[in-house]
């Protein structure tokens, strides 16, 4: 069952609630604001946090709901998107047809002339958790040293005010998530100018990637084989079971049998769709999280390598020199 609102609804609740409740940490000659609100309406409830700086708007989304949500929004002018789903899943369709599908742990990039149609919103567990970072093709374009043809018939389709699609329904890689987990919740308590500075590269960082991404993507299609989208869907739960399986990992056998998938189509086939070997994706997923953990500075190395799997802290500590070239301990001090 959906739950149906309108999206004139939900605006406005915001619109009575927010200027209330938010608590607006940065300011700056009206080109960078942050602010923190809480949402409480009907079905929903959780956290939002808006960050505005020139050409850029991004909203994080940590919400609580059981059941699907429905949405009927309309927005006169250009919408150019990069929308990455945490937890959870959304689907948009236009009422002229065009719909564009962004599953749980998968990003989307994306250009409408304009915003008409229904929006679905699809909870992880009762959680959703989005971040969604809307451009401006002016952005864009001076990123990219005024030149959009770098993305190719997206880029060519931005310039003709096209509706588009770039990249769509594609895995968040590590490199990624470390960025989104910095833009949430940053580890340097960075503010003023700082944390602007420091938004903006993210920002950057993150387009970067995902160029390259599509660039070897559409480089690699050339000579993979065929996998079903059954396939594929069991290979993505397969990363799931990896991620939350990091401090007791399962052997290619297990994995394959959890997942649905013999282990040779799971190996062939990660590698395919992921760029990496099982092995090589839980090793940096191990030393991304672990990095993490020191960072936060609550945990001693040895409890740190025991949550990411490693029995002796002496194999965690070479582990993690050899994938970032210093010692934990360095990172620690």
């Amino acid at each position: 069952m959906k739950r149906k609102y309108s999206f004139k609804d939900i605006d406005q609740y915001l619109a009575e609630d927010i200027p209330a409740s938010y608590n607006i940490k940065e300011h700056i000659e009206d080109s960078f604001i942050e602010c923190d609100s809480s949402l409480d309406y009907n079905y929903i409830s959780g956290t939002l946090r808006k960050i505005k700086i020139n050409g850029i708007s991004i909203d994080y989304v940590d919400v609580k709901h059981k059941e699907p949500i429905e949405m009927e929004i309309k927005q006169d002018g250009e919408h150019l998107e990069i929308g990455f789903e945490l937890e959870g899943h959304k689907h948009y369709i236009q009422k002229n047809g065009d719909c564009l599908e962004t599953l749980n742990g998968r990003y989307s990039f994306f250009y409408f002339k304009e915003l008409d149609g229904t929006l679905s919103f699809f909870p992880e567990k009762g959680i959703r958790r989005c971040l969604e970072i809307e451009l401006s093709i002016p952005f864009l374009k001076r990123l990219l040293n005024n030149d959009l043809s770098v993305l190719g018939e997206f880029g060519e389709k931005l310039q003709k005010k096209e509706n588009a699609v770039f990249i769509n329904n594609s895995t968040i890689s590590l490199q990624m998530r470390h960025i989104l987990k910095e833009l949430i919740d940053p580890s340097q308590k960075l503010s003023g100018v700082l944390r602007k500075v420091s938004i903006e590269s993210q920002i950057n960082d993150l387009i970067l990637l995902v160029v390259l991404q599509v660039k070897e993507m559409s480089q690699y299609a050339l000579t993979i084989s065929t996998l079903s989208q059954e396939d594929i869907n069991k290979i993505h739960n397969a990363r799931e079971i990896i991620i939350k399986r990091i401090d007791d990992p399962c052997s290619l056998i297990e994995l394959a049998r959890l997942s649905g998938i013999n282990d040779f189509k799971l190996k062939k086939g990660f590698k395919e769709v992921f760029g990496t070997t099982v092995f090589k994706y839980l090793f940096d997923e191990r030393m991304e999280r672990s990095k993490t953990l020191i960072l936060d500075g609550k945990l001693t190395i040895s409890e740190i390598a025991f949550m990411v799997g490693y029995k002796n802290p002496a194999h965690f500590t070479a582990a993690f020199k050899r994938k970032f070239g210093y010692l934990p301990s360095d990172l620690k001090k």
